[in-house]
């Protein structure tokens, strides 16, 4: 931690600071936060995503994973991340960016979950080859076409340089890039379609309703704009937008009293929006009594 310079180091005064802070936590000791949304992520998969015989070499994993969540993210969303065989029956809403390797059982996890009430929020190219690399026959999907809605006929990978127009039901506009799927309705509910260029008319997102839960499928890679069409139909996710950007905020509880961890991310001041109006700053001991401002990249940790 400490360089060549021994304490003359400004680090040395920043693990002071930090040593100092730690002290007065040493009686800390909260419950882990709970998320009430989780990402699908397998390692498989990944490797598999990313292999030799893809349509397009800008599809990536921690691409995918950047579009789904970032703008979640940006606003200090918790968000779990879970094996697509895990008990997912905690959370209100799961993302599942490109699950391109998907064993049967690990399709069926998913597709239990929806039915018992979930909500799932399923991206293109999905449900392509099972757990041995194998191409699943038919209409693209395999053992997660229930979730999607639609027949997946073939895919249209865009150049990076370009992007297409999308129209929603009930008149918003936004745009997606890199990916179309041409699909062939079935009998999911179309929300957006794609509305310029020669896919003009095909699905971009599509609601299913399976058993107690709904699964949305989304076609092409939309924008922000369009994330937030969609996600705003999702109130697990809704709730997560309509947090103050660039404040990390993680909440535990143990019943009898809550820890705020406030961190802002950004290069700036900002004004806590929704500050506790009685609580502890147990970095500081300050008292908060509903106003509160963090420094530039600033921390606080209340108890109330």
């Amino acid at each position: 931690l400490v360089g060549h310079s021994g304490t003359a180091s400004p680090v040395w005064e920043e693990i002071k600071r930090l040593g100092g802070e730690i002290s007065r936590l040493s009686a800390f000791s909260g419950p882990r936060p709970k998320a009430s949304v989780a990402v699908v992520f397998s390692w498989p998969n990944w490797w598999a995503l990313e292999g030799d015989a893809v349509p397009s070499r800008e599809l990536t994993m921690l691409g995918q994973l950047k579009w789904m969540c970032g703008p979640l993210y940006k606003r200090g969303a918790v968000l779990d991340f879970c094996r697509p065989d895990e008990d997912l029956d905690s959370y209100e809403a799961v993302i599942v960016p490109s699950l391109y390797l998907v064993s049967e059982a690990e399709a069926q996890n998913l597709v239990s979950y929806v039915e018992r009430g979930g909500i799932a929020v399923v991206s293109f190219w999905s449900g392509i080859v099972d757990h041995n690399d194998r191409v699943y026959l038919g209409p693209y999907g395999g053992p997660l076409r229930p979730l999607i809605g639609c027949d997946v006929l073939d895919v249209a990978p865009i150049p990076p340089t370009q992007e297409v127009a999308v129209a929603w039901v009930g008149g918003g506009r936004s745009s997606a890039q890199l990916w179309v799927d041409l699909a062939a309705e079935r009998e999911g509910k179309v929300l957006a379609r794609v509305d310029s260029g020669p896919w003009a008319g095909y699905a971009a997102v599509v609601e299913t309703k399976l058993g107690s839960g709904l699964a949305y499928y989304v076609a092409s890679r939309l924008d922000e704009d369009g994330l937030g069409f969609l996600y705003g139909r999702i109130p697990a996710l809704a709730s997560m937008l309509s947090a103050q950007v660039g404040l990390e905020r993680v909440v535990r509880a143990d019943g009898a009293r809550t820890w705020e961890h406030l961190i802002n991310q950004t290069p700036l001041p900002v004004e806590v929006e929704e500050a506790p109006s009685e609580a502890e700053e147990l970095l500081g001991g300050e008292r908060i009594d509903g106003k509160l401002n963090l420094d530039p990249f600033g921390v606080a940790i209340l108890q109330h």
